[in-house]
């Protein structure tokens, strides 16, 4: 017995098939780049372990999710997804110890605080990698990242640009991408 009631899926690059424009991958690897280089240029005592550790790390992140899906960010899968938010949990948790280990050098007396240019060159760099970390988060989390937003746009995202509450002030079909959040993880 046929079922007539549901058409059936069209096949891939049928007439009619909406294709997947997916988000430039570039800023955001730009981003990760930049906060690699970040964590090479912290002080030995702001940071966890060898300085060679986290940035072989989060380098070796940042690769398979280009591998993984290369190009424009559109390819939804699950493994990718736990590499995305396993990169970002690096980044933040590297971004938050430098920050607690600042602030306890600040508090305690570090080699920072001996200068003011050492002190305000570590305090512009973990400023810098807590940007980058919040923005990579807020990226990857709202609206279920970046695959997901360009695979079914929400109509009540997460996180409300104007754009959004007021379309008349964007273009048909805008949706945030990765220098957004990078401005929101700025302003926030």
């Amino acid at each position: 017995m046929e079922d007539h009631g549901t058409p059936a899926a069209p096949p891939q690059g049928a007439p009619g098939e909406v294709d997947v424009v997916g988000e430039a991958r570039w800023p955001m690897a730009g981003a990760v780049l930049a906060a690699i280089a970040l964590t090479l240029l912290l002080p030995d005592d702001l940071r966890l372990g060898p300085s060679w550790v986290l940035p072989v790390l989060e380098g070796v992140l940042l690769v398979t999710l280009i591998v993984g899906d290369p190009g424009a960010i559109s390819r939804r899968s699950r493994e990718l997804r736990a590499v995305g938010i396993t990169l970002v949990a690096v980044l933040g948790l590297s971004a938050m110890v430098a920050t607690g280990l600042l602030i306890d050098s600040l508090i305690t007396g570090g080699p920072e605080t001996e200068s003011a240019g050492d002190l305000l060159e570590a305090g512009a760099v973990v400023w810098t990698s807590n940007i980058i970390a919040f923005a990579l988060l807020y990226w990857e989390l709202d609206g279920g990242g970046a695959a997901a937003r360009a695979h079914d746009p929400l109509d009540h995202p997460d996180f409300a640009f104007p754009q959004q509450l007021n379309p008349h002030i964007s273009s048909p079909g805008w949706r945030p991408r990765f220098v957004d959040y990078l401005y929101l993880g700025f302003t926030n």
